[in-house]
This record gives C-alpha cells, structure tokens and sequence, in this order.
C-alpha cells in the first residue's frame, strides 16, 4: 500500500439522516500508517460506532468575512478507503476530534464534551453537548435544534449568494 489512500466515512446523525464524509489529511496518515504497519490486520474497527464532529453546512471564506458552520456529533456507520477520489467531488471532511467505540461508552459526558467541544462557537457547543446525552442514550431528540437549523439555512444561502458574487465581482 505505497500510494496514499482516501476515506470516506458514512455518519449517522441524530435526526436518522446518514451523511457521507471525508476523513481529513491528519487522520487519513495516521490510519495510511497503521495500516501499513500492520498489514495483516483489520483497521475499520477502530472507526465503525465511533463518534466524530462533523459539519452541517459549508465553510465560508469570502476576502475578508469567514464563517463556520454548525457542528455536530455523529456516529460512524461505515467507512471505505479509496486510492483516489476526483477533484469535483467535493465532499465535505470531518472535523479531527474522534473517539473510538471501545472508548466512547466509558467515558463521563463532561470528558467526552472537553475532547469534542474543542474550541467551536457555543451554539456549536450545546448541540455537540445535545448529541453526546443522545449517543450515550440519556435523551431521544427527535432532530436538531431550531437554532441549529436556522443556522444551517442561513449558511446555505450565504453561501449561494457569495458563489454568484464570486462570478460577478472581480477579486
């Protein structure tokens, strides 16, 4: 396996809905390294129920104004390694902060929340916070928070509207 692989990642979130992802470049190493020291053996259990932040809606970087979206906390389905994926394949990537399954059951909420909260907006925050009582089976919310869902709507279109500036006005 000399050729660097791609991961694309299938997430669950609390709503039911199951999303497609790319693993960032820091964790695809490591896993390209584990796998090629351990070539006999298994490595998607390390990822299968696993939990990973990931993003709902697009990044925005437009000249001088940025903004992110929300992020939330899912569970990881599946994973599948590709040698290449096409460039107009734009599929968004996972935030870093993973916990594997074998681990994630045995911690408190307060020390899954400092790992996972990281350094992202409160809104951001309560929803990562939200996720983690879901997965660790304390609470059953039906989807989303309405803010988050706002938040969602209001990146979409942001992002739509720069997209057709971007084509009008000169850089």
């Amino acid at each position: 396996m000399a050729q660097r692989q791609t991961y694309l990642v299938w997430v669950r979130l609390i709503n039911g809905r199951t999303e497609v992802y790319q693993l960032p470049k820091d964790v695809a190493t490591a896993v390209n390294q584990y796998r090629k020291e351990n070539k006999n053996q298994p490595w998607a259990f390390f990822f299968k129920g696993g939990l990973v932040n990931v993003p709902l809606g697009p990044y925005i970087n437009y000249r001088n104004f940025s903004m992110h979206p929300p992020i939330v906390t899912g569970r990881i389905e599946k994973i599948k390694a590709y040698r290449w994926l096409k460039k107009h394949h734009q599929i968004p990537r996972t935030r870093s902060q993973f916990i594997q399954a074998t681990d994630w059951y045995y911690y408190s909420q307060r020390q899954l929340f400092s790992f996972l909260s990281h350094d992202f907006s409160r809104m951001s925050q309560k929803e990562i916070l939200r996720d983690i009582k879901f997965w660790q089976g304390h609470t059953y919310p039906k989807s989303f928070l309405w803010s988050t869902r706002s938040r969602i709507w209001w990146q979409k279109g942001l992002f739509k509207i720069i997209k057709i500036f971007k084509n009008i006005l000169p850089d």
